[in-house]
């Protein structure tokens, strides 16, 4: 679980994730299936509720056919 400090700087983090997503045409269940990451995981991640590591940012960058780097560059 993470506190409303964490879910400041994880925020913007999900947002960019989010918008990465989109931008590809994705559903969070097809990003769930492409990066083996469980559905309900993608949306706390995208509204800033999980603190990810940096092999799930690693997998969602693959699934979604970026470097990792412009997931964190927001």
């Amino acid at each position: 679980m993470v506190d409303k400090t964490d879910i400041e700087i994880l925020a913007p983090l999900g947002e960019n994730i989010r918008t990465h997503r989109k931008k590809s045409g994705l559903t969070q269940g097809h990003l769930a299936r492409l990066s083996g990451i469980d559905q309900s995981d993608i949306s706390k991640i995208e509204k800033g509720q999980i603190n990810l590591s940096y092999t799930t940012l690693n997998k969602l960058a693959f699934a979604l056919g970026v470097k990792l780097k412009v997931l964190v560059d927001y």
